[in-house]
């Protein structure tokens, strides 16, 4: 009996920090490639345009932009990338890990961050 609820409380514990670990993985995967395309920016003055969604779902690790991502972050981008500071269509990159119920996102034109629910 003492074994058990012993075993519940481990297992409830795991999984809190395995959430809390995906959480900070979506997180500083996502000021990562902000870096990344800040210094695009600076260098080309412009910033990546891309249209599809990239991800680490453990084929690879690095993208064909070179940017590495965690396993399970999905990385996606919504505005228009080469007007990004427009207010009216503004670049936002978003992130989120396949294992957790919320997504992170960078607006270029704010610099505000924003955790929502998926």
């Amino acid at each position: 009996m003492i074994i058990g609820i012993l075993a519940v409380i481990a297992i409830g514990t795991l999984s809190n920090a395995f959430e809390k670990a995906y959480k900070i993985y979506a997180k500083q995967d996502l000021k990562n490639f902000i870096s990344y395309e800040e210094a695009n920016y600076q260098t080309d003055y412009k910033f990546i345009n891309f249209t599809e969604t990239i991800q680490n779902n453990g084929d690879s690790s690095e993208h064909t932009y070179g940017f590495t991502l965690s396993r399970g972050v999905i990385i996606s981008a919504e505005g228009n990338p080469d007007d990004p500071y427009n207010s009216d269509t503004p670049f936002t990159v978003t992130s989120t890990h396949n294992k957790i119920p919320i997504k992170y996102a960078y607006n270029f034109v704010t610099g505000e961050w924003t955790e929502t629910e998926k």
